[in-house]
């Protein structure tokens, strides 16, 4: 099945609270005697090794960025 844009873009990214970036790694630290849902997880970002993960919509993470850093993350004639 393929998943409309519209739809995508309604699932929220996870960022990273302190640079921002969207490279946020989820490690599943695993028990042999754990289920499903008693697995503890830990959410990490490669950039910069940060702990403190939040979730936004891509537009409200957008924003943030160009707060930040005054540009966008995207360019529009990147494309």
């Amino acid at each position: 099945m393929v998943t409309q844009k519209q739809d995508y873009n309604n699932v929220p990214v996870a960022y990273c609270k302190t640079c921002l970036s969207l490279a946020v790694v989820e490690v599943n630290l695993s028990s042999s005697v754990a289920t499903d849902d008693t697995i503890p997880k830990i959410c990490y970002c490669s950039k910069c090794s940060n702990t403190e993960v939040e979730e936004a919509h891509i537009t409200e993470w957008e924003e943030k960025y160009e707060q930040r850093f005054g540009k966008k993350f995207l360019d529009e004639d990147n494309k």
